[in-house]
């Protein structure tokens, strides 16, 4: 079991919150990485607190590593030398195996019983990938261990890499300021106010840092040296990091880290609801204003259409008409030899019956047609 008894409550409720979210977030249409970073947070509740070391290769992330266990378990070097995550677990005896871009080595550490280190490739490393690999794991991280050297703080790398976590996944930052052994002891105070006050503008509080020698600390605990040791400044930190990270404190960031995860995300798609719920008012609106426009033209088509056939009719009575007329007339007997001629019976009911009514009903029809397109378009345009 992860946590105590009196914690779990708590675990339980967060759970249900995130799944919650979770759910909300497949019916918005959320991203599938989002969902998938929710359920991962999700996992990671039942999991030992993690806390993963970053910084810039050569900074000495290893090396700090290796000096917290007092051993050389990490390789260290000028050049960037850890091309892989390195997952430090607790274990009876010393055992290290690989797997894909994942190193595990379990070590028997007091403080691997409760926490996981990871350390993570240089964050200015040559290859992308390694890049990538740190990038990715950092939402998996409780807490982050910060290494930059003292002959070269805050580089613009480093600057964009803070406010990564900050800003995007406001995970809890410890600056390790390394190689103070480097530079002139007088200058160490200065180097701090400045990460201090550009750490505060980046993260937007007040930084913790501790200046250390990572390579006089672990000299100083092989050789048993206490001066050495004491002038490393590193007993300090690790102090810090015993009291500082004890069950309460890692259970109140266990607990709010997979918040800080979901969080932006619940912003974000509840900006993305309400541009759609903003999109489909508009468009509600607009099909009303059709709606009644729709209502208002078909009221006009009707009482054109009316119009249109009544004129067509008065056209076709005229034609009547004039056909009753024309029988009347040509039956007569004084027309009896016309009869026998069907040409001439034609072209003189053409002459005095047809005349131009094809030619008005086609002017009536050819109006109709004319209004009833515009009528479309006006409706269509909601004008």
């Amino acid at each position: 079991m992860l946590l105590k008894e009196q914690y779990q409550e708590f675990l339980r409720a967060e759970k249900a919150l995130l799944w919650d979210i979770h759910n909300g977030l497949l019916k918005a249409g959320a991203q599938e990485t989002d969902v998938a970073h929710v359920q991962e947070a999700i996992t990671r509740l039942d999991e030992l607190f993690l806390l993963v070391v970053v910084g810039e290769f050569n900074s000495g992330k290893s090396a700090f590593i290796n000096a917290l266990i007092e051993e050389n378990v990490l390789e260290v070097g000028p050049t960037p030398t850890t091309d892989m995550l390195n997952l430090l677990k607790y274990g009876e005896v010393r055992d290290t195996r690989i797997l894909e871009n994942l190193k595990v080595t379990r070590f028997p550490l007091e403080l691997l019983k409760n926490v996981n280190i990871v350390d993570t490739p240089g964050t200015n490393s040559l290859a992308r990938e390694h890049d990538e690999l740190t990038m990715n794991f950092i939402p998996q991280a409780d807490f982050v261990v910060f290494v930059m050297s003292a002959d070269r703080p805050l580089t613009g790398s480093e600057r964009e890499f803070l406010e990564l976590i900050s800003l995007k996944w406001k995970r809890k930052v410890l600056f390790l300021l390394n190689k103070i052994d480097t530079v002139a002891a007088a200058d160490i105070p200065a180097i701090v106010a400045y990460l201090q006050r550009e750490g505060a503008n980046i993260l937007g509080l007040a930084p913790i840092i501790f200046p250390v020698s990572v390579k006089l600390a672990f000299e100083g605990k092989k050789t048993r040296n206490a001066e050495l040791l004491q002038k490393s400044r590193f007993p300090e930190l690790e102090r810090y990091l015993f009291d500082a990270l004890n069950e309460k404190e890692r259970v109140r960031l266990k607990l709010l880290n997979p918040l800080y995860t979901a969080q932006p995300i619940c912003h974000s798609v509840a900006a993305e609801l309400q541009e759609k719920l903003r999109v489909i008012a508009a468009d509600l609106q607009r099909l009303q204003h059709l709606e009644k426009q729709l209502v208002y033209t078909q009221e006009e088509l009707k009482e054109n259409s009316a119009r249109f056939i009544l004129h067509v009719e008065n056209i076709l009575l005229d034609l009547r008409n004039r056909a009753y007329d024309f029988v009347e007339e040509f039956l007569q007997l004084g027309n009896i030899w016309n009869i026998t001629s069907k040409d001439k019976i034609e072209r003189q009911f053409n002459a005095k019956v047809v005349k131009d009514a094809t030619e008005q009903i086609e002017e009536v029809l050819t109006k109709a047609a004319a209004r009833t397109r515009s009528l479309d378009r006006r409706s269509l345009s909601g004008t």
